[in-house]
C-alpha cells in the first residue's frame, strides 16, 4: 500500500485480489461498504447517495455523500460534507490487473468542484 500528500490530498493506492466488479459492489451497495468503511451506511437521500455515521471513528456524526461522478467499474467520486460543514472530495478510481485483480487509488481531499457538478438534473444514485 502507498500513501501520499499532495497539495492538502490524501492519496492511498493498493492492489486487490478482487475483481473491478466486486470491488465496484463493495464500494457501491451501501451494506458493503458499511462492512468495511463505516458501520453506519445507508440510503437516506431521495436523490441519491447515502448518509455514513462517523461518530464512533472520531469523525463528525453525519456525512453526507453525493454521487459527482461514477464511471461503473472503473471511477465514483463523491463529496463528503460532514456536520461541521466540512466538505470535501473522495475519488476511487479502478485499474484491472493483469492478475485479474484490483490495483485501486483512494484520492481524499478538499471540496475543488462547484456544488451542483452534476448539471444535467438527473440525480447518481449508487449502483449495485
Amino acid at each position: 500500500m502507498t500513501e501520499a500528500a499532495v497539495e492538502d490530498e490524501l492519496m492511498v493506492e493498493c492492489e486487490l485480489e478482487a475483481a473491478p466488479g466486486q470491488v465496484w459492489r463493495a464500494l457501491t451497495v451501501p451494506e458493503f461498504l458499511a462492512a468495511w468503511l463505516l458501520p453506519e451506511a445507508r440510503r437516506e437521500r431521495p436523490a441519491g447517495g447515502l448518509m455514513l455515521d462517523g461518530s464512533g471513528h472520531g469523525l463528525s456524526r453525519q456525512i453526507d455523500c453525493t454521487v459527482l461522478e461514477a464511471e461503473p467499474e472503473r471511477r465514483l467520486r463523491m463529496r463528503w460534507q460532514e456536520a461541521d460543514a466540512t466538505t470535501t472530495v473522495v475519488t476511487f478510481e479502478l485499474m484491472p490487473t493483469v492478475s485479474g485483480g484490483t490495483a485501486l487509488r483512494v484520492r481524499h481531499g478538499p471540496a475543488t468542484v462547484p456544488r451542483a457538478a452534476n448539471t444535467n438534473g438527473a440525480p447518481l444514485a449508487l449502483a449495485a
